[in-house]
This record gives C-alpha cells, structure tokens and sequence, in this order.
C-alpha cells in the first residue's frame, strides 16, 4: 500500500498573525532562537498579578525598566542595578511608552496559543523567520540577554520557531509591512495566507487552501513550470468532478487543458522567479491540496516504480492528514481525487507523468510538503524546514 501524508495544518479561525521587532538593530535575534522564546524590550520589567492594560502602575514599571535599560548601558551588563520600581515618581505616557504598553498587551496578553509571528534580519541577512507560540498567554517565563543586561530576568513567551526563507522570497508587500519597527502588533490580513504557507507548505484556514511548491535546486526550467501548471489543471478538474460526484471513466489530459472548468476551481498563484524558488497556490476550493498530493505521488512512482509495474503499485493508494485527522475538509476528497486520478487516466499518461515529476525532483528540486511512503520503499519526505540557527 502507499501513502500520502498531506501534512496539511489546519489554521483554527482565531489565529491570527503578529509581526515582531527584535529589538533595536536586530539584538535579540540569537537569543530568540537559542532560548525558544520571544521578549521585548523590558528588561526586569515587574510583572502586574492582574491584568495589563488594568494596571494603574504600568507607565511606572515601564519607567523601571527604561532606567535599568541606562544604567546597564553606562555602568556594564554585569554591574548590579536598582530594580524597585515602586520608589519611582509617576511616568509621563510619552508616544514611546504608548508604544511599547500597547505592544506588551499584544504580546502578553492578546497573543495566543498558536498565533504565529514573523521576525525580520537585517537588511543584509536577507531573512525572515516565522515561530508560533505554544502557550496561551503570558505565564511567568524568564529569559535574559546577557550581552547587554546581564543576569536581568526578561519576560518572555514560548515560540516554537517553524521555518527560515529569504526575504527575496517573499511579497514586496510582505517584506516592506516587516520594516515597521513598532515592537509587536498585527500584521495584515492580507497576507495571511502568504506566512501560513510558508510556516506549513499546506494549509486549511476557513474557507481558503494554500499550498506551496518548492524548487530547491538552481537548474528550474521552463519544463518544470509546464509540468506544475498541468498538475495544477489537472487537479481543478480532478476536485471539480469529484464535489460534482462524477462516475468519469476516463480522464484526458488535453481535454483538462482545454476544457474550462469553474473559475473557483483554478488557484490564484504566486511565483518567485529565482531558482531555487517557490509556487504558492490559493484557492477556496481544494485544489491546491491534490496539486501537492499528485506532485509527491507521481514522483514517488517516478522512483520506485516502472512501467511495467506501474498499474499494480497504483491499485492501493490511500491519501491521509496525519498531523489533523480526517475532519480536516480536504483529506477524503483528496484521497477520492487522487483514486479518480489513476483509476480515469491512461496508464501510459500516468508513467509519462511520473517520468517528468522525477526529473523535475531530481534536476530542480521541485517538491511538495507531503510525505509519500509504502512498505520496503525508501520514503519520499518534505523539504527540511529551515529553523533559525
């Protein structure tokens, strides 16, 4: 029997995505990534009982903290420093202050279990790098940044960081919204669906799928991007038939080329033209799904298969979700699509099809985020996610 794994992430309603600056010229970059955690700026920052936003002595902490943050400046990270805020003058609410309190909320407290924040490099790193938080709010974890502050606790929440990608990479709109240097706050809901799939190559969010393609070779050519946009047809009509529940006999390659099928079924698409480089798929129907299930079975085929042999390794294929179940919305018709695939179309097709997906993974790299296995076959995996270091 062989599987495919769809790995597809199903994105609950009520996550949302933040954007987060690390600190002043990028410092807390490495300490984010070493310690698993986010912090803000606030070092020995007294965390209130209560709530936040309720807390009538919060601009005073605030003040605390900035005084810590100038004395450690002038004196040395490692020189003790007066930590008790409650002997301050009440704080003035400056613009800057504004700021921050209104970013600690977001990060504190309004963030959840789930939410995903996406962290920026410096210009010249050229990244960016997307986590999502693993606990539900803010529940009394310390981290510190010795280089500046010394053994001074720092408030901080759990990150579990998903995937690194070049900035290059990624919408102009993306990348300029990641520029704005306010500590933590909502990014756009437009481009939502850009970060869920980067942080997990396929997704369900509501109404909508996404999927991405990577080339992760530099030789992608025009072929390739032939071959992914016949996969892509392929799987319109494929999810079409199968919510119509058509008994097609016999699938035609040139006619799902030709034919037009219902717009919604076709995927609004964004290519980055480096090479390597990235397909993104967005549709509200599930075809960006079966795109990336035919991809990774046809080159499964492709490599551990033949000609010859092809029609009996097809005959038990199962489509599974593993890390979401089958109430997922996409598996079951996904698995009945991908059985309509090779059961309607000409075995010969098939193996040509599988020919093509091989040497699109083999020359370019050209790969999905499914995982394809069977027994005493080596596995086809996902490309390695590419964590912050």
């Amino acid at each position: 029997m062989i599987t495919v794994d769809l790995n597809t992430k199903i994105v609950l309603p009520h996550n949302r995505v933040w954007r987060m600056f690390p600190g002043y010229g990028y410092k807390f970059l490495s300490s984010y990534f070493s310690q698993n955690s986010a912090f803000l700026d606030i070092p020995g920052f007294d965390m209130p009982e209560g709530s936040l936003e309720e807390d009538d002595e919060f601009l005073k902490r605030i003040a605390a903290s900035e005084n810590i943050i100038h004395q450690k400046r002038s004196l040395g990270a490692d020189v003790d420093v007066d930590m008790d805020w409650t002997q301050l003058k009440p704080a003035y609410n400056t613009q800057g202050r504004g700021i921050l309190k209104r970013s600690m909320i977001n990060f504190y407290e309004e963030a959840r279990l789930g939410d995903i924040i996406v962290v920026p490099s410096p210009v010249d790193l050229g990244e960016i790098y997307v986590g999502t938080l693993t606990d539900r709010r803010y529940s009394g974890r310390i981290s510190n940044f010795p280089r500046e502050y010394g053994e001074v606790p720092m408030p901080a929440r759990r990150v579990s960081w998903l995937q690194t990608i070049k900035e290059n990479k990624v919408s102009p709109a993306l990348s300029s919204s990641l520029r704005h240097q306010n500590p933590f706050n909502l990014l756009e809901k437009s481009l939502y669906n850009e970060v869920f799939a980067i942080a997990y190559s396929s997704y369900v969010y509501g109404e909508e799928r996404g999927s991405i393609i990577y080339n992760t070779l530099s030789d992608y050519i025009d072929k390739d991007a032939a071959f992914l946009g016949l996969i892509s047809q392929v799987s319109a009509a494929i999810c079409h038939m199968v919510d119509e529940g058509s008994n097609e006999r016999k699938l035609s390659l040139i006619n799902t080329i030709l034919d037009q099928q219902p717009m919604e079924y076709y995927c609004s698409q964004s290519v980055d033209i480096h090479s390597p480089g990235l397909n993104r798929f967005l549709s509200s129907k599930n075809t960006p799904i079966m795109i990336i299930s035919l991809i990774g079975l046809l080159a499964f085929l492709g490599n551990n298969s033949s000609e010859k042999n092809l029609k009996r390794d097809i005959q038990n294929v199962t489509v599974t979700n593993t890390i979401s179940g089958p109430e997922d919305g996409c598996s079951v018709p996904v698995d009945k699509g991908t059985k309509m695939f090779l059961d309607t179309t000409p075995i010969d097709e098939i193996w040509r099809l599988c020919k093509l997906a091989r040497e699109a993974r083999e020359r370019a790299g050209v790969q999905s985020g499914v995982t394809v296995t069977a027994p005493n076959k080596p596995s086809l995996e996902p490309p390695k996610k590419v964590r912050p270091r």
